[in-house]
């Protein structure tokens, strides 16, 4: 039998017992021992990812029901055995109900029972970790899609967004953000609900014409768009809940139009209120003490302490410690690339615009201008900028 490559760890305070492991399987599984519980949570750490646990109930210091909650923080998906050589019907029934134990097994148990155990246990870890791939690389697929979707229907707003999640990437450590694809997503997704807006209404937005009252009120909205849109997609929810609040105010006035404020706002909605306001403020200056002094004079708007650092943050942005290292070109449709920033609006040779200045080129526009320079002449080259 050839050896597997999946990991396999086994916990028991019995030296003798891990020898005889150690003697009939490390032939065919990569297997790692440890007498302490505290030590074989080490091992999880430091020599993961691993397969499978298999644990003695009895154990000092802790049970093994207790070590099995303990490394299921570190590690959630690996399977899990437990062993005691108490026949407790009730231990067994319990551990797996709840669901923390693929399998309970009593002691002695047999060579063959043992390998047995392993490999069905190793088979349902690669059957959980396959399907977890799959599911992953869907609702990846699904989010770009999405994103891409806001580019070609409403090209202003993806410009808004790719400029706020990149400064969401960078205040997130300054902030203690952890989740910071949570936080990069919500930026990106701010801007969804700009896709149930009248066409006439977001002409008005690019040329800058004062809106109505009503359509002011559906600009409030416009998080709440996002969020009813969003909010049934599973995984998505928590990303909602802070597009929901991205646009309100710190003292709890504005939409939406309920109890919630000051810190019981999502930090990462109250973050994405003050970056948002400073990317407004850079479409009319670029003087970052004018737009430093127009945040902090929004009393009630913004929660102050996040104020103070993202401009502290952005400060030192300004000053070009973070600038990114860009080369500008002028190239023919088929050498753009994914990632490249439209530097001047993308037209027909008759006049027709496909795309304006500002955008960035992903996957979709890149196809979508490919096709059109099949069937009609494109205003060649494009002046882009590009990351180095």
């Amino acid at each position: 039998m050839s050896k597997i490559n999946e990991k396999v760890l086994v916990v028991d305070d019995d030296p003798a017992i891990l020898t005889l492991y150690k003697k009939h399987f490390e032939s065919v599984v990569d297997i790692f021992t440890a007498q302490h519980p505290l030590e074989g949570l080490e091992i999880l750490k430091k020599s993961g990812p691993f397969a499978l646990l298999v644990t003695d109930f009895k154990l000092p210091e802790m049970d093994g029901l207790q070590l099995i909650n303990k490394a299921s923080e570190i590690a959630p998906d690996m399977v899990k055995i437990l062993m005691t050589g108490y026949a407790d019907l009730d231990l067994a029934i319990k551990a797996i109900n709840e669901g923390r134990v693929f399998r309970f097994l009593t002691k002695p148990c047999s060579n063959k029972d043992m390998a047995a155990s392993f490999i069905a246990a190793i088979n349902f870890y690669r059957h959980l970790k396959s399907e977890k791939d799959t599911l992953e690389r869907t609702f990846n697929g699904c989010v770009q899609m999405l994103t891409e979707v806001i580019s070609l229907s409403t090209p202003a707003a993806f410009n808004r967004a790719r400029k706020l999640k990149a400064m969401a990437r960078k205040i997130a450590p300054v902030l203690k953000i952890e989740n910071l694809w949570d936080f990069e997503t919500a930026a990106m997704f701010s801007q969804l609900g700009y896709v149930t807006l009248p066409h006439q209404l977001l002409e008005k937005i690019q040329m800058k014409i004062e809106p109505t009252d009503i359509e002011k009120q559906m600009l409030a909205r416009v998080p709440e768009a996002g969020e009813k849109l969003l909010k049934n997609i599973p995984r998505l929810e928590h990303i909602a809940w802070i597009v929901r609040y991205c646009n309100k105010n710190y003292d709890g006035s504005g939409f939406p139009e309920d109890d919630v404020a000051l810190k019981e706002l999502p930090i990462e909605s109250r973050a994405l209120k003050i970056i948002t306001a400073i990317c407004a403020l850079e479409e009319e200056t670029e003087d970052f003490d004018v737009i430093s002094a127009r945040i902090r004079s929004g009393k009630g708007s913004f929660d102050p302490d996040l104020t103070e650092m993202i401009l502290a943050d952005l400060e030192i942005a300004s000053n070009g410690e973070y600038a990114d290292k860009i080369e500008v070109l002028k190239l023919p449709v088929a050498e753009l690339k994914i990632g490249d920033i439209l530097l001047t609006d993308v037209e027909t040779s008759e006049g027709k615009l496909l795309f304006s200045v500002g955008n960035e080129v992903t996957q979709i526009i890149l196809t979508k201008l490919l096709n059109y320079s099949e069937i009609t002449e494109i205003v060649e080259p494009i002046t882009i900028k590009r990351k180095l």
